[in-house]
């Protein structure tokens, strides 16, 4: 059913990563994607069962010899009587290989355009009890199809290990006196474990072997995890429990190789950009950007304590406006910036009419422009120049008259200027206008009003889209400043509000998994203990991780076919960590030398973003 491996010349397994993904598109994808398949249709199986009904899946059926495989292609399916030892096609993603020597079919013409696995039928012998077995005796059933599939056609292989645990597996089930927990008088150690200590080493055996053929690591290890079913009761924590894991562990590998799938030489503690637990606050952005077409949402407003990832989820907007040929302008607010007024938003419209002015190249559009923003502004422009230096380039500024200088009587003339700015800029715009603000708990009260009046002077304008991301916990300390009567303002106003709490203990289970390159189910143990001392918050799990890399509790492994981050459990649970992130990084700050802390508290003083010569 699958070519021949081309990983076979990969005797050390240590391949480039072009190398692998070469095979991957190959023996492997096919492989992955059967595998899939077989995993998919045991778990129903056994859903079934937990509804009431019968299995329909015996023991004795998960075998390579007893499994069918129905092929589709465009003319619609194929059914196969052969098992998966002798099937007609190669199966892969993008494109088809065939192997000639299987194209004996009479119609080869239905057997050219193979796209996809029909089903899946497991066949139970004749003559052979229908018994379902236990959950690991069934697992480990599977373990012996997948060493079988992912080393199918390579001569090198050597099938005595398979055929060792088939006879203890059959051993096993036959009710063998060996296998039946009775007590060694000598040694007062039941037989059961003293049996499961010898098979020990039958696991690992057949996972080097496969990690000699080529087969990736991550592959190996999962193979490695079925087989160690056999031990039942007294198999590792790492050994698999359902089937449901299985095929999890499978789409990962499937959808994300590069992290799943192929090995990680290089162990480096790196964060990824994505988004983990926040399917359902993205969804709501996503919802409020396509109703600000429709002119009933006008924008979002993120809330949440400091670090809780409201400035990541923000960012996820880029795709959004991206895909609707959209631009998105950024400005984040910062304490000390608070005496400069206006100088976040003033630094964004900058920002929006040099971006303009780069992007309009025709004559006939930028005369179009320059006379819609003369009409708009008139002599003022002058005024909104001392903000706007770039403003020039889309517009000739007129000298003739004296403009009105910056003052507290100018300043409805200020916001005025703007707004008709965003009004003229966003009808010339290609796509929608995305205004992301963040941290506006620290805006001064200028920008506030400024804010006020961009919204509401687009409450008809459909090209305008406002984001904002607010410390809501630091604002009700103070119930009667200007940031928080506009807080209590923009319930008022067409936004859709959100309010981001700590992850999940699964959402931080995703994060740990996705840093380490480790499967969901192995990281959960350490994912529980993560989320209860960072209670949830993001940022403190990452700097928990680093923590506990530069302490040796969390390291990088490379004995044996494992290759993977390992911990100790017991030490970290035990681990007093701070659960205030403030004191997390004050500690790690006070390890720096100290003319280096000294240039940090001066920076500190110049702003959130420092220009280092």
């Amino acid at each position: 059913w699958i070519d021949e491996s081309k990983l076979g010349t990969k005797s050390d397994g240590l391949g480039s990563a072009d190398d692998l993904k070469c095979a991957l598109s190959g023996y492997i994808t096919s492989a992955l994607l059967v595998a899939s398949k077989i995993t998919e249709s045991l778990v129903k199986a056994d859903k079934m069962e937990q509804s009431g009904c019968r299995n329909t899946i015996p023991l004795a059926a998960i075998a390579a010899e007893n499994i069918d495989l129905g092929l589709k292609n465009e003319r619609g399916s194929l059914t196969r009587s052969d098992p998966i030892k002798s099937p007609p096609q190669v199966l892969k993603r993008g494109d088809i290989q065939r192997n000639e020597s299987l194209l004996n079919s009479r119609d080869k013409s239905q057997t050219n355009h193979l796209e996809a696995i029909d089903y899946v039928r497991m066949n139970c012998p004749p003559g052979i009890l229908s018994d379902v077995g236990n959950k690991t005796d069934r697992l480990f059933a599977l373990g012996v199809v997948f060493v079988e599939l992912f080393a199918f056609g390579n001569p090198t292989f050597d099938a005595d290990a398979i055929n060792e645990i088939k006879a203890s597996a059959n051993a096993k089930s036959s009710g063998d006196t060996k296998m039946k927990p009775t007590i060694d008088s000598t040694n007062n150690v039941p037989l059961k474990k003293r049996r499961s200590d010898q098979e020990q080493g039958s696991s690992s055996e057949i996972s080097g072997k496969l990690a000699l053929l080529g087969t990736p690591r991550p592959l190996c290890a999962l193979v490695e995890d079925l087989i160690e079913c056999i031990r039942g009761e007294f198999r590792r924590d790492d050994a698999y429990k359902t089937f449901e894991d299985v095929y999890l562990d499978l789409q990962l590998m499937i959808n994300e190789p590069s992290k799943y799938l192929f090995d990680n030489h290089m162990p480096q503690l790196t964060i990824s950009d994505k988004l983990y637990g926040r399917d359902e606050e993205m969804l709501k952005i996503q919802e409020a950007y396509k109703l600000r077409s429709t002119g009933v949402c006008l924008g979002v407003i993120i809330t949440g304590e400091a670090s809780v990832g409201k400035s990541r989820l923000a960012r996820s907007i880029d795709e959004l406006s991206w895909q609707n040929n959209g631009t998105v302008l950024r400005g984040k607010f910062d304490q000390v910036q608070e005496s400069q007024p206006l100088s976040v938003i003033a630094n964004m419209f900058n920002d929006m009419c040099q971006l303009f002015a780069e992007a309009v190249r025709s004559q006939g559009m930028k005369q179009n422009l320059a006379s819609a923003l003369e009409s708009a502004l008139g002599s003022q422009a002058r005024l909104l120049s001392r903000f706007l230096p770039n403003l020039p380039r889309l517009m000739t500024l007129n000298f003739t008259q004296n403009s009105s200088s910056y003052c507290s009587e100018s300043t409805q003339v200020i916001r005025r200027l703007f707004c008709k700015t965003l009004q003229v800029l966003s009808f010339y715009s290609p796509g929608p206008i995305t205004i992301l603000l963040d941290d506006v708990q620290w805006a001064d009260p200028a920008s506030l009003l400024l804010i006020s009046s961009l919204l509401q002077c687009s409450k008809e304008n459909k090209r305008v889209f406002f984001l904002f991301c607010v410390r809501d916990n630091e604002i009700q300390h103070s119930l009667d400043s200007p940031v928080h009567n506009w807080y209590q303002s923009t319930f008022e106003m067409p936004l859709k509000h959100i309010t981001l709490a700590n992850l999940s203990e699964d959402g931080v289970n995703a994060m740990v998994s996705d840093t380490l390159c480790l499967f969901p189910r192995l990281t959960r143990p350490l994912s529980r203990v993560l989320h209860r001392k960072a209670l949830g918050n993001p940022f403190f799990v990452w700097q928990t991780l680093k923590v506990l890399q530069k302490e040796g509790y969390l390291y990088h492994s490379l004995r044996g076919t494992m290759r993977r981050w390992m911990w100790d459990m017991d030490k970290i649970s035990d681990l007093r960590i701070s659960e205030n992130v403030l004191f997390l990084l004050m500690s790690e700050m006070n390890k720096l030398p100290s003319d280096m802390r000294m240039g940090l508290e001066v920076a500190s003083c110049m702003g959130a973003n420092v220009s280092m010569v």
